[in-house]
C-alpha cells in the first residue's frame, strides 16, 4: 500500500488542500507546495518545502489525483499500514471526502476506500472504466473482508 498515491472523492482548492495536509502529516502550511505540473516544481519549492504535491484532475468518482513527494526524512519514515491508513484517515475527515488508495498486494484492481467517518474498505474499480482512464468503483467490502494486517492497521 502507497500512501504517496491517492484519488479523491471531490475537487478541492489547493488552500483546503495545504490545510487537510498539513494538519494530518503535522506541518505547516508554508511547508508544503502544491502543483498542477512537476515542470513548474523546481520554481515552487523552497528551501523548508517538506512535501511536493502534485494534483491532477481526471475523470470518474474520484476527479482529484494526488501524487505526494516526501522531501524530509521524517516524510519518508511514514511506513506502515497502520501510520499510512492513520493519515489518510485525517487528510479525508478534514476534507470530507473518501480518499481512494492503492492496496498493493490486493492486486492492481484492488483499492482500499477510507470515509471522513473513518470506515475503511476493499474496493474494486471497473477495469474497462480503468482502461479509459476513469476510477470508477464496481464494488467494496467490509473492512472484514480485508486482510488481517490491513484491518488491524485501521485502529
Amino acid at each position: 500500500m502507497l500512501w504517496q498515491d491517492m484519488l479523491l472523492g471531490r475537487w478541492v482548492s489547493k488552500h483546503d488542500l495545504v490545510a487537510a495536509l498539513a494538519a494530518a502529516f503535522g506541518l505547516t502550511p508554508e511547508q508544503i507546495s502544491v502543483v498542477d505540473d512537476l515542470q513548474k516544481a523546481p520554481e515552487l519549492i523552497g528551501p523548508d518545502t517538506s512535501l511536493l504535491v502534485q494534483r491532477t484532475r481526471i475523470a470518474g468518482d474520484f476527479p482529484l489525483y494526488l501524487s505526494l513527494y516526501p522531501r524530509t526524512a521524517q516524510l519518508r519514515r511514514l511506513q506502515g499500514d497502520r501510520v499510512e491508513l492513520g493519515v489518510i484517515h485525517r487528510i479525508a475527515a478534514a476534507l470530507q471526502t473518501s480518499i481512494l488508495i492503492g492496496a498493493g498486494e490486493l492486486g492492481d484492481e484492488q483499492w482500499l476506500l477510507v470515509e471522513p467517518d473513518g470506515t475503511i474498505a476493499s474496493a474494486l474499480l471497473d477495469q474497462a472504466a480503468l482502461d479509459e482512464d476513469r476510477y470508477v468503483l464496481r464494488e467494496t467490502h467490509s473492512p472484514a473482508a480485508l486482510p488481517l494486517k490491513l484491518a488491524r492497521g485501521a485502529g
